[in-house]
């Protein structure tokens, strides 16, 4: 056992399944019966083992129970904090701080950057728990479209592809170069190319195991280069989500943008998706464009990071 009434977790726990039916409420709230029921349905069953390489899952155990969870994943360079709940009454500031301290200790001074991003499905005290560990804590936006309306009106004249392995590097180069503006303290795992071409290797394991890796869509240059990517995967059995859009600067403003969301979307509509969602900064000049082909906003979210080391702190 660990300071602080933290466990490794080596297993699913016994209580998980309470968590995953208070997630599913929230969820259910916001994505509809079937994404919750979709959720459940995927959940792995306690004492499921909790071995991957590269991740980290703690307990958070109060008398004989573990009332919260937390786990991280190391991806290049940069920490992600993808699971974080704590069951109905231990909803407290202190012990987001707790499970996020352990998190913390466990990764060590590696990481040059950690975030986590989160809608609130079961509601967590954030801000105050992850301001006071040196983290930045942002409100943004999620954006949902039925997909059949963000398919309409695709401009012509201008391809894209299905993404591949073949395409992680072309694809990562794309990402470093687009996210050096004000969004890149958003998105640490982005704009250092060895990182994003992580990121994009673990994509193209994920998607390419369920079929899905053509709901990602890539548009290249005559050399070769990218020029703009869709980075898309399903999020529940009826809706996909648009993880990141960039298009090279000399490309914008042709409508590159629209056309690889358009085309995502057409792609999650051949795979029987009938939503499509996606999170900006209200911001960001981006959402215009979202709104103009369809998105709406759906309800808000957080971002949390934390710098370590940035490339460049004045930018941030």
């Amino acid at each position: 056992m660990t300071a602080s009434g933290l466990v490794f977790l080596r297993e699913i726990p016994p209580e998980f399944p309470d968590f995953a039916h208070e997630q599913a409420e929230g969820i259910a709230a916001i994505h509809g019966a079937a994404a919750a029921e979709a959720t459940l349905a995927s959940m792995p069953p306690p004492g499921a083992p909790l071995d991957r390489t590269g991740v980290w899952c703690l307990g958070l155990e109060k008398g004989s129970r573990i009332t919260g969870m937390a786990a991280a994943v190391l991806i290049g360079d940069v920490a992600q904090i993808d699971y974080l709940h704590l069951c109905a009454g231990w909803r407290e500031p202190r012990y987001v701080a707790l499970l996020l301290e352990g998190l913390l200790r466990v990764l060590g001074a590696g990481p040059r950057a950690i975030i986590h991003e989160s809608v609130q499905y079961a509601p967590l005290p954030l801000e105050e728990a992850f301001t006071g560990h040196g983290f930045t804590v942002t409100e943004r936006l999620l954006m949902a479209a039925p997909v059949e309306q963000v398919t309409a009106g695709a401009a012509a004249g201008v391809e894209t592809e299905a993404f591949s392995g073949a395409h992680t590097a072309a694809a990562a180069a794309l990402l470093a170069r687009t996210y050096n503006g004000p969004e890149r303290r958003f998105h640490p795992h982005l704009f250092a190319e060895g990182t994003a071409q992580a990121l994009l290797e673990r994509h193209w394991e994920e998607t390419s195991r369920l079929g899905l890796h053509h709901l990602t869509r890539v548009a290249f240059d005559a050399d070769g280069s990218a020029r703009g990517l869709h980075l898309a995967q399903r999020l529940f059995p009826n809706t996909g989500h648009l993880n990141q859009l960039a298009v090279a600067p000399e490309c914008r403003n042709q409508g590159l943008g629209a056309t690889l969301v358009q085309e995502g979307a057409a792609a999650m509509l051949e795979a029987g998706l009938e939503t499509a969602t996606l999170g900006v900064t209200p911001a960001n000049p981006a959402r215009r464009l979202y709104e103009r082909i369809g998105f709406e906003d759906l309800c808000p979210f957080w971002t949390c990071v934390c710098w370590r080391n940035p490339p460049d702190p004045a930018a941030l």
